[in-house]
């Protein structure tokens, strides 16, 4: 099926070689930060961090069309939480070159806050995940601005939207709150979506699971909102 159909196009990327397939692109990190195929899910894991502020990548290795509209949706575990600060990378670019959406624990797990991250921390909405062992389902929606048949720049950045465990946690976008959009360089036609881990602290420890990865392209019709009435 063309990617410019208006018919949703679905992929699902579950976690079953070991390595991970060529569905996915990874940098593993040499001093700490392990990931491993577990039985259908993958694990991030560290005990002890050993050298400070450690981080291990993984990224969906397609691009995806990104003015049609994108929905990923996956399902996300806490096992451990033990440190100054956890941060787990949910979204691909929306704003210059640090700019993702972020799930940051800090306070040894006690709390839990979906940021924008780009030069400092900008608060989105709070996430009840905490490191209990329990799988929570995590959804997310961007697409780029109505108002301008899809033109992205300064004055037009595209939104996003969040669900956890199917409740609503933020809508990011023009007139939903006081953050804003940063300047820099916005989408792309094409994103990547990517679920990276990194740790603060030297001594830390965590483990995360990620599993059930689903996205949908082509989302505009099946959200009439993403025609203008968010």
């Amino acid at each position: 099926m063309s990617s410019d159909s208006h018919a949703p196009i679905l992929e699902s990327l579950p976690f079953k070689s070991r390595p991970l397939g060529d569905e996915w692109l990874t940098i593993p990190n040499a001093d700490g930060l392990q990931l491993t195929v577990g039985d259908g899910f993958l694990n991030y894991r560290v005990q002890g961090l050993q050298k400070e502020n450690q981080w291990t990548w993984v990224q969906v290795a397609k691009g995806y069309q990104f003015d049609v509209g994108l929905l990923v949706a996956f399902q996300l575990r806490a096992n451990q939480i033990e440190g100054e600060e956890v941060k787990f990378t949910i979204g691909p670019y929306l704003t210059g070159k640090e700019g993702r959406v972020i799930l940051r624990f800090t306070e040894n797990g006690q709390q839990a806050n979906y940021v924008y991250s780009d030069n400092g921390f900008q608060p989105l909405g709070k996430s009840a995940i905490r490191a209990d062992g329990q799988w929570h389902r995590v959804v997310y929606l961007m697409g780029p601005p109505s108002n301008n048949k899809g033109l992205i720049d300064s004055q037009n950045p595209p939104f996003f939207k969040l669900w956890e465990d199917e409740e609503e946690v933020f809508t990011w976008g023009p007139g939903h709150n006081d953050h804003g959009y940063l300047s820099g360089n916005y989408l792309a036609d094409w994103v990547q979506p990517c679920f990276s881990m990194q740790v603060l602290s030297i001594g830390a420890s965590a483990s995360m699971d990620l599993s059930d990865v689903l996205i949908v392209q082509n989302t505009r019709d099946i959200y009439p909102w993403l025609e203008g009435t968010y």
